[in-house]
């Protein structure tokens, strides 16, 4: 069997093919074949506006020539399969309805934009991913919803197109996410990127367990005053966060911890005054104890607040991570 030509050559075709039923006979001057042998007319001077490869490929040929005619044997043969190009072709076509980007879809449709540099169309793939989440438009709905539900995939396009923005919104959620999320699929992303991903859930987990032992380490005795209701919510603090270090792994079982807990040393305190260390390292919080440390030597630690702890964990989960050095041209 011989190969298959390369993308926007001519081949006289004795396959059976199907017309595109949305870009079909007369809607344009030159035919595109799909590898499923289905045929696109579309209009040359759109594909010329927005891709220099087309640009340059119908300035050293005459290809538009006879490829209006219904009859023609030659279009141009592309390696992409339809629905590929149906994406591409109504992105292009501004009496087009702006295509869907699905799970299914967006790896062929950024393939395709990037081989034949439709750059407009890969910046606005980017955007309908990182765009506020108050928009009501479906496709950009479904976007960013793949953002949430599939972030490795994400995280692994945007290293494949050299996306940073996007890798660092994918990194974000990845940080927070059930350990589930890094390890279903089958998206690929570098050993580099791995590596920090799994560096930066280290940083986020140690903030939390730093912040979970400071309700033992404020008590006289510590785990000997705490009663067996408040140290089981801790100890299921503990593995949770380990699996998904976020504040919605305490908020499931934050009311376990009582306020006022009668039966242990759990009593009320002032809240702690908290200083914010660098964005590389996290929080730190200091009691003005003797002696220094991440709780002081010199007195016991106060007992953290609950609504404190949760307003400093949601502002670090905003925060966008740095990506590491010489994967995103940094």
């Amino acid at each position: 069997m011989p190969p298959r030509p390369a993308s926007g050559t001519l081949l006289s075709q004795h396959a059976t093919f199907t017309h595109s039923p949305r870009f079909g006979e007369g809607y344009g001057d030159i035919v595109l074949q799909s590898s499923d042998n289905v045929r696109f007319h579309f209009p040359k001077v759109l594909l010329e506006y927005a891709s220099p490869f087309f640009k340059d490929l119908f300035s050293i040929g005459s290809h538009a020539e006879n490829a209006g005619n219904v009859n023609n044997s030659q279009p141009l043969i592309m390696e992409e399969n339809s629905v590929a190009l149906d994406s591409l072709l109504q992105w292009i076509d501004p009496r087009q309805s702006i295509p869907e980007i699905s799970r299914e879809t967006i790896w062929s449709v950024l393939r395709v934009a990037h081989k034949y540099q439709v750059e407009k169309f890969i910046s606005y793939i980017a955007a309908t991913i990182s765009q506020d989440s108050a928009c009501a438009c479906t496709t950009r709905t479904q976007s960013r919803g793949l953002l949430a539900s599939d972030p490795m995939l994400i995280l692994s396009l945007a290293e494949q197109y050299q996306l940073p923005d996007i890798a660092r919104l994918a990194l974000r959620q990845l940080t927070a996410d059930p350990l589930e999320k890094l390890l279903a699929g089958n998206a690929i992303i570098s050993h580099k990127l791995w590596t920090h991903l799994l560096y930066l859930r280290k940083q986020r987990t140690d903030w939390f367990l730093a912040y979970i032992d400071r309700f033992t380490s404020s008590t006289p005795q510590n785990r000997r005053d705490v009663c067996s209701q408040c140290f089981s919510c801790l100890m299921e603090w503990t593995k949770r966060v380990h699996v998904a270090p976020s504040w919605q792994s305490i908020q499931q079982n934050a009311s376990q911890m009582t306020p006022n807990c009668p039966n242990c040393a759990l009593a009320p305190q002032p809240p702690t005054a908290f200083g914010r260390a660098p964005a590389s390292t996290g929080f730190t919080w200091n009691t003005g104890g003797a002696g220094g440390g991440l709780f002081g030597t010199g007195t016991a630690a106060q007992r953290p607040d609950i609504a404190t702890w949760e307003k400093e964990a949601k502002e670090l989960e905003l925060r966008l991570p740095e990506l590491p050095t010489g994967l995103f041209g940094g």
